[in-house]
């Protein structure tokens, strides 16, 4: 985890595949819980696209759009250049294994 801290962005790669939508692996969590911006890769309506749009930890293109792909680390190198890169840690708390762990106990809990 520490190697991962120390990194400015972290590059998350969903494979391209038919269930890509679906694909939502542990790394997507590990990197929330790092705390870096994240630049995924994948489906842009996809479950992890859809993770780092609801937490704020970082954007999404989509495996052909070059342009996006430009414009997020355009955006990320200025800030980083301007000392600006900061992590925003504020949604991804309700993604941290203490957290989906309290939501799936609340639900056993009603059975």
């Amino acid at each position: 985890m520490y190697e991962i801290q120390k990194s400015q962005v972290l590059l998350l790669l969903i494979n391209n595949t038919p269930n890509a939508k679906g694909i939502l692996t542990g790394k997507v969590f590990e990197y929330l819980g790092s705390g870096r911006p994240i630049l995924s890769i994948g489906p842009e309506d996809g479950e992890a696209a859809v993770i780092l749009k609801d937490s704020d930890a970082g954007q999404t293109a989509g495996y052909e759009n070059e342009d996006a792909m430009r414009r997020i680390i355009s955006d990320y190198f200025i800030r980083y250049s301007e000392q600006r890169l900061e992590s925003n840690t504020g949604n991804r708390l309700k993604y941290s294994r203490r957290e989906l762990t309290g939501e799936i106990a609340a639900i056993l809990n009603t059975l």
